[in-house]
């Protein structure tokens, strides 16, 4: 892995006011600060609406955070001049969760890579333009490419569509490609294909990767070098080695969510300990920013809990933001029980 940071955010906060004379603000991201370096894998992992996705587009530069500063390659993204933008934007690529959506229904698969192709590859006639094109989708999997040419997007299938969104992403040369929930519309049988042409691209080229997801078992498939982030109503409460975190969890939320999922195994099901909380509720916003958002809900909760925020400290290898992290009974693995 190399040291040279792509995006650094520096505690960035992103809020949407509603109202017209009275206004309100809705917090999505709160306080995130987040180094990217070449040849990561950042797996954001939390449940729906807690800010992931906000959060990709902030990173993405689509979206000016309200607090905060967003570095690209150590420059302010919201300050660059137009031209010193332009040269950075390809290399910052996004790929969404709908790839019927973010795709131009009007257009052939040709028509959608040829233009992108021309302007970076530079090919000296058509024919050449047409091998090149040829050339990204047998890399990505779509062959022969020859028969997918003049298909349409409607014509393909929901992985051969997301397929097509990283060909795209891809031509520019990116040093980072934010997934966002990549493969939560495709097949469950094609999911591991998406997944591996993810890990051969951050392997053979070097790009890294910001993968949003809610599913930790398709996190899973990076567990071998990615970094996990987890996310709880805009914040990050807890970073680190994937395969240290997931074996080993700090955060009380991380905790619930392991102890919650399901277990292949019948018997294990009907004996394995499960993480009581005390309110199914998510909490009001005030409490997302004077005290622990997790505070209302968590089982070890104390005083303290309710009346600030938590700091994110080190805590064996990990970043936790939990004022009782060095408190917490050991983690007893839900599935380690005696049946």
């Amino acid at each position: 892995m190399r040291d040279k940071v792509i995006v650094e955010l520096k505690n960035v906060t992103k809020y949407f006011e509603r109202g017209i004379i009275r206004k309100r603000k809705n917090y999505a991201v709160i306080d995130v600060s987040l180094k990217i370096r070449e040849g990561d894998i950042i797996t954001l992992i939390g449940e729906s609406g807690c800010g992931k996705t906000t959060l990709g587009r902030i990173i993405a530069g689509l979206i000016k955070p309200s607090k905060g500063t967003v570095l690209w390659f150590g420059k302010d993204v919201w300050k660059m001049k137009k031209k010193e933008f332009k040269k950075y934007r390809p290399l910052i690529q996004l790929v969404h969760q709908d790839p019927y959506a973010s795709l131009n229904p009007a257009r052939t698969v040709y028509q959608i890579l040829a233009p992108i192709v021309k302007k970076y590859y530079k090919p000296k006639s058509a024919a050449e333009l047409e091998k090149e094109v040829k050339n990204v989708l047998r890399y990505v999997g779509l062959t022969p490419p020859d028969y997918f040419l003049n298909k349409y997007p409607h014509h393909l299938s929901g992985g051969m569509r997301q397929r097509l969104a990283f060909a795209r992403a891809l031509i520019p040369k990116p040093k980072l490609i934010v997934a966002d929930e990549p493969v939560s519309m495709i097949d469950m049988s094609l999911r591991l294909s998406v997944l591996a042409l993810m890990k051969k691209f951050n392997e053979e080229f070097g790009i890294a990767f910001v993968y949003i997801s809610h599913d930790i078992a398709t996190a899973r498939y990076f567990e071998d070098k990615a970094t996990l982030s987890l996310m709880y109503l805009g914040r990050i409460v807890e970073t680190g080695p994937m395969r240290d975190v997931l074996r080993n969890p700090m955060h009380p939320y991380l905790r619930a969510i392991l102890s919650a999922t399901p277990v292949p195994d019948p018997r294990i099901t009907r004996h394995k300990r499960k993480l009581e909380l005390k309110s199914l509720e998510v909490p009001r916003e005030i409490v997302m920013l004077e005290s622990c958002p997790f505070s209302p809900r968590c089982p070890y909760s104390e005083e303290i809990c309710f009346k600030q925020v938590p700091p994110p400290k080190e805590y064996d290898g990990h970043i936790v933001a939990c004022h009782l992290v060095d408190k917490l009974p050991k983690w007893i693995p839900p599935w380690q029980v005696a049946v």
